[in-house]
């Protein structure tokens, strides 16, 4: 399966060239596949599909970890956002994993009944810079959960209260599937 996409600048929305993109296997520290973006932020890489991913970005700091990716679809395209500062912000895009087709308003959200997913199956949730009135606090136990009618829903990050990762750019992809 062909992954493509752009790393971009969280402020300026401009591609970063140089970014080097290592994809882990989810649980296993090793490298499945590695990527340097070119002089526009564009990358391209051939990952295996239905293997859930973890990219790092210019690193294996915590910071550098984007979220997951599950290529389902014969080309997958997948931007990354980094040098987000304190700012935090939940992208990616929802598929159906039997057919790799981009499922429109499926609701994704850390509370019900949550946002919809565009046309493209893509979404973003933005929760801002931390601030006296706002400092995430009640982020570590909430559930980022997707649903759809008629696919079984998700909780990318499991259904127990356990703390959502710290990077602040996370690109979190899910392949929902059908259901009753």
């Amino acid at each position: 399966m062909r992954v493509f996409g752009r790393v971009l600048d969280f402020t300026t929305n401009a591609g970063v060239p140089g970014a080097s993109i290592d994809f882990y296997i989810t649980g296993i520290p090793v490298i499945a596949s590695s990527v340097i973006t070119d002089a526009s932020g564009l990358y391209s890489v051939s990952l295996s599909r239905g293997i859930k991913y973890n990219p790092r970005i210019n690193g294996p700091d915590v910071d550098s970890n984007r979220g997951t990716i599950i290529p389902v679809a014969k080309e997958t395209e997948a931007d990354y956002l980094v040098n987000g500062g304190t700012c935090m912000v939940f992208y990616g895009t929802v598929r159906d994993a039997s057919t790799g087709q981009p499922i429109r308003d499926a609701m994704v959200g850390f509370s019900s009944p949550g946002r919809p997913t565009s046309a493209d199956g893509s979404y973003r949730i933005d929760l801002g810079c931390p601030t006296p009135a706002n400092p995430w606090r009640s982020i570590g136990t909430t559930f980022l959960t997707v649903s759809k009618p008629g696919y079984v829903t998700q909780a990318p990050y499991g259904t127990r209260a356990e703390a959502l990762p710290s990077a602040r750019t996370q690109r979190i992809d899910v392949a929902l599937q059908p259901g009753s």
